[in-house]
């Protein structure tokens, strides 16, 4: 099973990977950025998609200031995705209980209906929770069992 991982903060990305890759066993693509994502997306098959919502448009380099933001870069590589007819899964997985000034649950509404073939649904990341590796367990096994 190949995921790819749009996530530009590295201690998220780092537990998300680390858990997927000692306790799932899968194989994950980590992508930073908003046109990385983009690119990895368009360019490569993968059986599921986890995706943060708010990402810079592209990777800071080292020593750069300032990043410019999407803070609907999740919800912009979907538009891509149906766009381009593209069908993987996704779900969205944040830390944040508003994103934009919209609730987690009215933003979870709005992406099923704006992408119901495309978005899943969403996983609350809390580093010092085990709930998100329980929903993100979950996720993969329905994905694994869906692809048989």
């Amino acid at each position: 099973m190949r995921i790819l991982l749009v996530e530009d903060q590295k201690y998220k990305s780092d537990d998300i990977i680390y858990y997927l890759s000692t306790t799932v066993g899968v194989d994950v693509k980590l992508a930073r950025s908003y046109s990385e994502g983009v690119t990895e997306v368009l360019g490569n098959a993968y059986d599921l998609i986890l995706l943060d919502m708010t990402l810079p448009i592209f990777e800071k380099s080292e020593g750069e200031d300032g990043e410019q933001m999407f803070e609907d870069g999740g919800r912009r590589i979907m538009r891509r995705m149906k766009s381009k007819k593209i069908v993987t899964p996704c779900y969205v997985i944040t830390q944040y209980d508003k994103i934009q000034d919209v609730t987690i649950e009215t933003m979870d509404i709005e992406l099923k209906n704006m992408f119901s073939n495309i978005y899943k649904g969403y996983i609350f990341y809390q580093s010092n929770s085990n709930v998100w590796k329980t929903k993100l367990s979950e996720v993969i096994e329905n994905a694994k069992s869906t692809d048989n």
